[in-house]
């Protein structure tokens, strides 16, 4: 099994920085998305998924407030001023933007289409 050291957790006794929000997208007894957004004007707009369990190798979809993410193992997404940015095992993203961005997966430009607002990549 692969690991995973992008996403550090806080303990109870040290909060995050003020000025960051985790919003839940979707949990399960599979997996995990939340969102994390920084203080305005700080670039910080940010998905985390994480796949758990004894089969984290196999395929996962979580989806909730208008955004989905199909991701074997996890998945990091940075969304910039006209870049999205990935890293981590997607098989399929839809995410809102604002604007037409390039999405960039593992350093790589990839392509991908906006519909009405989402950012949609099907590996």
């Amino acid at each position: 099994m692969r690991s995973f050291t992008g996403f550090r957790c806080t303990s109870p006794s040290r909060p995050p920085r003020r000025g960051y929000q985790f919003r839940r997208i979707a949990q399960n007894e599979r997996g995990l998305a939340v969102a994390v957004a920084g203080r305005p004007g700080s670039g910080v707009n940010d998905r985390v998924m994480l796949r758990y369990g004894d089969d984290a190798d196999r395929p996962i979809t979580l989806a909730g407030d208008g955004e989905s993410f199909s991701l074997v193992d996890h998945l990091y997404v940075r969304i910039g001023e006209d870049t999205v940015e990935v890293s981590g095992h997607p098989q399929a993203i839809k995410i809102r933007v604002k604007g037409r961005l390039k999405l960039v997966i593992k350093e790589k430009e990839r392509s991908s289409t906006v519909a009405n607002g989402p950012l949609i990549f099907t590996d």
